[in-house]
């Protein structure tokens, strides 16, 4: 069981005149979101995961887009991930095959909220890659609509529009919000 609550995080309203690269798409996100929102819950097998949109979700998007790249290209195939953040570490080795089937097998080594051993128990994750890819849309959607807010003198049109390549090629929401 794989899912994500995407939650509704606040937009700093300055963000995009507190960075001085804004083709720099994690330091974008980053700036973007106030420190203390709303973060994304990623449920891996029925276990939480908090993952903030400040400062994880910042750092994991350039391998989230990569990953749902190389998903919607590939009809089969296999990718290892490791997330790079601090209280979001870990590494997904996943495949996939024509027929819709993802398995993801995870490494755990470094969760907020103490569950690393949980989720190392329980590390395989099964389902549709469709199902999958769709979780994601709703996060994809939040970011777009943040940089959107802050994007001030069409600045950061190139950056929005890298996200939005994979937000619109998503046929559908996740489980959470579909209508």
């Amino acid at each position: 069981m794989f899912r994500i609550q995407a939650s509704n995080p606040k937009i700093n309203s300055n963000g995009a005149m507190e960075i001085e690269d804004i083709s720099d798409l994690s330091d974008l996100i980053e700036s973007t979101y106030i420190l203390h929102t709303e973060d994304m819950i990623m449920f891996w097998n029925y276990i939480p995961i908090v993952v903030s949109y400040k400062y994880n979700l910042s750092e994991l998007i350039d391998d989230v887009l990569e990953m749902l790249f190389q998903l919607r290209t590939k009809e089969e195939g296999t990718l290892t991930i490791e997330w790079p953040s601090s209280s979001f570490h870990g590494v997904w080795n996943m495949s996939w095959q024509s027929n819709d089937c993802l398995t993801i097998d995870s490494e755990w080594t470094s969760v907020v909220g103490g569950t690393k051993k949980l989720l190392n128990d329980d590390s395989r994750i099964e389902l549709s890659k469709k199902d999958f890819v769709a979780e994601w849309k709703k996060v994809l959607e939040n970011i777009i609509n943040g940089l959107w807010e802050i994007n001030k003198n069409n600045l950061l049109n190139s950056a929005i529009q890298k996200i939005e390549i994979e937000y619109k090629k998503i046929e559908k929401y996740g489980e959470l919000y579909q209508t």
